[in-house]
């Protein structure tokens, strides 16, 4: 406490830099900073919201170093459960009345370097309401063998490019000592929708008891945690078959581990994301395949909203914003409406099929394009008309985005969706002019639940701005000759008349 008595804790000098001072003074070694990690977190917790989110950033970081901080994650999430309860956070603030980093953070930065730092400032505080940090997760219940074994049955077999291909092979290997063990591909890099430059996602499905005795996995662990530890004895696996290890995403509704993968000839590696028992995507992924067959226009105005979305910076759940899947069942939902596009979930043209999954049941009813009758759609589909559906047409707040009735009904017509999450602290207005994107499957799952505070205003005036932008490029309108030029070739031809008749008169 002495040493934080010095210059460098002056008023006008960050926190950040006194912590660097103290910790160049500090044992090195990554086991003993890691533990003063611990211990300072357990000390002082962050007391801001900003904080916190640099302190789980900077864990995983750590956790790219190979140093084990689950302990870390479990008493970061209990404390901001604590203050989510309390409704309020505190932040710390400088003399001169600027926020600073909290010391937790600056802690965590230090063992980053190889050092180890424990201090305490002193500082005047303010409260502040809570936003945007989720601390509690729906428990994750895992399935049952005889679920598993159904699955496995009725899971579509979807074609997969040949790069994914290999990714698979060398995951099984991997995978290798998990009996029964399968190992698929869903998303953009099989539905129809990829690019080059599309990460490929993939879900492991097995049954609990192949899973611990294949990974070793030890006894006690359950539902969330257990993903979560599947997902670390997997990483180890792969990094061992030459994947590279980029993040554990643990605290999120599907904990997923993003590894890279590097092929020859390939200037950069392709990101994997894995994910564990998550087999519906899969069900997502060949509905989205079947309308891209039906009228591929949908690919071309997807691939024009996904450059639109990332130039306006309305696109990425992580930060916020709607997902890429999100922006596709918009895209085919808009060309629903239009006609473009049949409902292939539709009662008409499909029984129920009912599939169990971890004690919950979900219909994954829909119909095949050939058994439908859907001639090509004679109705103009491009990105301009995409956007002003959304920016003059669809009733934000009310309208629902749901390509399983592929029809404009109000949220009051879906009560299984659920309403957006209490913690992201949006106003009344706000939660009043969300958009609703209902799951194809999961019916209960509104994608808009990703969206912070004001990001949906943001993504709204984005549309409305490009739609003003559209409407101001007119086609010019096509030149006609003057009516003197129109003229010139009737008296042409009148002269050429006269010159004949009077030719065959004197020849008579």
């Amino acid at each position: 406490s002495s040493a934080c008595n010095s210059s460098c804790c002056a008023p006008a000098a960050p926190v950040a830099s006194c912590l660097t001072r103290l910790a160049s003074q500090a044992m090195g070694g990554k086991a003993q900073t890691a533990q003063d990690a611990l211990d300072s977190l357990k000390q002082t917790p962050p007391r801001s919201l900003q904080a916190a989110r640099n302190v789980r950033a900077q864990l995983q970081k750590l956790e790219q170093q190979h140093v084990d901080v689950r302990e870390h994650y479990e008493i970061l999430d209990r404390h901001m459960e604590k203050l989510n309860k309390e409704g309020r956070t505190t932040k710390f603030v400088n003399g001169t009345g600027r926020a600073t980093m909290d010391v937790m953070e600056g802690t965590i930065r230090d063992v980053l370097n190889g050092n180890g730092a424990s201090s305490s400032s002193s500082s005047i505080t303010i409260t502040a309401p809570l936003r945007d940090y989720p601390t509690k997760f729906p428990a994750a219940v895992m399935p049952t063998a005889d679920e598993v074994v159904e699955m496995c049955k009725i899971l579509p077999n979807l074609d997969s490019p040949p790069h994914v291909s290999n990714i698979i092979k060398i995951m099984l290997q991997a995978l290798s000592a998990v009996t029964g063990v399968q190992v698929r591909a869903f998303g953009s890099a099989v539905s129809g929708f990829c690019d080059e430059a599309s990460d490929v996602d993939l879900v492991v499905i097995a049954t609990e008891a192949d899973l611990v005795k294949g990974l070793e996995i030890e006894s006690g662990i359950t539902g969330h945690d257990f993903k979560i530890r599947v997902l670390e004895k997997l990483k180890s696996r792969l990094q061992e078959c030459g994947f590279g290890y980029q993040q554990l995403i643990r605290r999120a509704r599907v904990p997923t581990l993003k590894m890279n993968f590097q092929f020859s000839g390939r200037r950069e590696g392709l990101e994997c994301d894995i994910s564990l028992n998550n087999p519906l995507p899969l069900f997502n992924t060949q509905l989205l395949n079947e309308y891209a067959a039906i009228d591929p226009r949908a690919i071309e105005v997807y691939r024009e909203c996904k450059l639109w979305a990332k130039s306006a910076g309305v696109q990425g759940a992580p930060e916020g914003h709607l997902s890429s899947y999100a922006f596709r069942l918009m895209v085919v939902f808009y060309m629903q409406v239009k006609g473009a596009l049949p409902c292939l979930q539709d009662r008409l043209h499909a029984k129920p099929k009912i599939v169990k999954w971890a004690g919950r049941e979900h219909d994954v009813m829909m119909a095949d394009r050939a058994s439908i009758a859907w001639g090509p759609a004679k109705v103009e589909i491009t990105f301009s008309g995409f956007v002003h559906f959304y920016s003059e047409e669809f009733r934000w707040g009310e309208g629902v985005v749901s390509v399983r009735t592929g029809r404009c009904f109000v949220k009051d017509d879906y009560p299984q969706m659920t309403p957006p999450n209490s913690w992201r602290a949006m106003t009344p207005k706000e939660l009043a002019e969300l958009i609703h994107i209902e799951d194809p499957f999961e019916k209960e799952r509104n994608l808009n639940t990703v969206l912070w505070p004001r990001h949906n205003a943001k993504l709204r005036d984005a549309f409305v701005k490009q739609n003003s932008i559209n409407s101001q490029i007119r086609i010019p309108e096509r030149q006609f000759p003057s009516a003197k030029l129109v003229q010139i070739p009737y008296f042409a031809l009148y002269c050429a008349l006269v010159f004949v008749l009077v030719l065959s008169s004197l020849c008579l």
